[in-house]
């Protein structure tokens, strides 16, 4: 696509005018550290995050070894105790004993805690798991193999409002990651017509006993529910593997069980909760929903699930796989750059996040270092498992339930999305799954629409003729449909002076829909941005005479 060109052309200018170390010597061992929870609040993460990296250090080396690279990872491995203040002693260690590569830490107060030390030390950090949107920093050190949570908030937000809920109380950690998320949710919640208490509670994240805090959220709750009913009432809260202590005491209270739960990712799919015979009654009778990142994985994510099967079982933590990334990405930027100096592989890691695929299906990153684009999945506790109800796409802002095997109708879904690059938004219609994103290719006169479908469906969408038009002389041609590059049945079922209006049916597990017309709107790029283009083509040609692109061969 043209902006991959631009980036990837850029990128040759910037290494040709700064003057990127790209034939430095790789030293035989290259030293990298793991800064991860294993033990602390947030360890029932860690400890799988600390598999999967273990696991990708391996494969990466292996995969070293095959190609005759010269060179292996050698990790060490820290323990941040959940602790932001131990995560900078330790991230001092692994600088002081030479690895300047640091996978972690896990947890966006951690981060927080240790990004100046990183950034004015030559060093690099790869978190699979802060979000917090504080550090969403353009240029620094830091990358996130995860979106920031004001995505999570939107979630959160569409949630609360997909189950009726009129307004909310909030229990959360009072640190980087709980305020973030927190502030995230309730202003999302608040733009929807939603009521927020004013006194949400707001605990130290050293509190290991809530009972104070609890009985003060129990009065508020009382309050709200007096005056939204309970049904209308929910409780958000943000928190790491103390919500066990919480439910505990929130036992106590009947009002607190009168009304529904929502919870972070932090908690999704919490082993803690279903371990404790409180805790899991308490969620039982009250419920409790919550977001979780739904990475759309790619071809190795199998591979990383069936290693950590026999400890974790067969649905680790969805972070595993962003974890276990991390390592390729820095892995396949080292060989581009021919360096090991984080100086050198800043600059080349997110043109190869931009084309890598591994556990997950793309890594591309934004302008701030962190995942670009995300989905979430509505976890639901039922009996004594977590099971996943709904998806939620924030492209569209709809939440999709999931369909069963035996339903005859398919979910359906109705929304707007921008298509990449231009001003048109077309409405549509959908059953069966959801879009995700539309872009045109105006040499071959098409528009994409990438879907995630669940079973047979259709999309019915509305077409401007100034985005796609199918025309032959002075009236309407037909246009050509395929679906994940086959011919597909469609029908134009309206048309108007601007606008028509296509149904295409597909198949379950369709990604990819293309509408081919005549016509295509071109993306609009300014006079600049082609002339930084035809520059950075001429950087290219001569980069690629002197040593063939990493990026076009893993």
């Amino acid at each position: 696509m043209i902006n991959k060109m631009i980036m990837m052309a850029t990128f040759a200018i910037t290494a040709s005018i700064i003057g990127v170390s790209a034939y430095a010597e790789i030293p035989e061992e290259v030293k990298v550290g793991s800064l991860l929870p294993l033990t602390g609040g947030y360890s029932s993460v860690g400890v799988q995050v600390d598999v999967a990296t273990q696991l990708a250090i391996d494969d990466f080396n292996a995969y070293l070894e095959e190609m005759g690279a010269g060179w292996q990872f050698v990790l060490t491995r820290e323990d941040s105790a959940s602790n932001p203040v131990i995560s900078l002693e330790k991230i001092q260690t692994l600088h002081t004993g030479g690895s300047d590569i640091v996978f972690g830490p896990a947890g966006s107060e951690r981060v927080s805690n240790v990004k100046s030390y990183v950034d004015s030390n030559n060093m690099i950090v790869l978190s699979c798991c802060s979000t917090s949107p504080a550090i969403s920093i353009p240029g620094d050190r830091i990358f996130r193999i995860v979106a920031d949570d004001f995505n999570q908030g939107l979630a959160l937000g569409k949630l609360l409002e997909h189950e009726g809920i009129e307004a909310i109380v909030t229990i959360h950690i009072g640190d980087t990651y709980g305020d973030g998320l927190i502030d995230a949710a309730t202003s999302n919640f608040m733009s929807r017509g939603g009521a927020v208490s004013e006194n949400g509670i707001r605990y130290n994240p050293d509190t290991s006993e809530f009972s104070v805090s609890v009985s003060t959220l129990a009065d508020e709750v009382q309050k709200y529910v007096d005056m939204y009913g309970a049904d209308n009432v929910g409780i958000v809260v943000v928190a790491f593997d103390e919500i066990v202590s919480i439910l505990q005491a929130a036992d106590n209270y009947p009002v607190l069980k009168d009304v529904h739960w929502f919870g972070s990712e932090t908690i999704a799919q919490s082993g803690p909760i279903l371990d404790d015979r409180i805790a899991s009654s308490f969620v039982s009778e009250a419920g409790l929903s919550t977001v979780q990142l739904l990475l759309d994985t790619g071809d190795k994510a199998d591979h990383v699930m069936e290693a950590l099967a026999d400890e974790f079982g067969d649905s680790p933590n969805a972070f595993v796989y962003t974890g276990y990334d991390a390592v390729w990405l820095v892995g396949l930027s080292i060989l581009e750059a021919d360096s090991a100096d984080p100086a050198d592989i800043v600059i080349v890691l997110p043109y190869i996040a931009a084309d890598y695929s591994g556990a997950l299906s793309s890594t591309r990153l934004n302008e701030n270092g962190d995942l670009a684009t995300v989905n979430y999945q509505i976890w639901t506790t039922s009996g004594a498992q977590w099971t996943s109800d709904a998806t939620y796409y924030i492209n569209t802002d709809t939440i999709v339930e999931t369909v069963s095997e035996d339903m005859e109708t398919p979910s359906m879904a109705t929304g707007v999305v921008t298509v990449d690059g231009t001003d048109f938004a077309p409405d549509f219609t959908i059953t069966g799954g959801d879009v995700l994103t539309m872009y045109t290719d105006p040499q071959e006169s098409m528009l994409v629409v990438d879907i995630d479908s669940m079973q047979d469906g259709s999309l019915t969408i509305d077409l401007p003729r100034a985005l796609i038009d199918s025309t032959d002389g002075d009236t309407d041609g037909m246009f050509f449909v395929l679906v994940n590059g086959d011919e597909a049945n469609f029908e134009e079922v309206g048309a108007s002076e601007d606008m028509r209006t296509l149904r295409v049916d597909f198949p379950g597990g369709a990604e990819k829909i293309e509408i081919i017309g005549t016509s295509a709107a071109v993306p609009e790029f300014g006079v600049i941005t082609v002339m930084v283009l035809a520059i950075a083509v001429a950087s290219i040609v001569v980069l690629t005479r002197a040593r063939p692109s990493l990026i076009s061969r893993f």
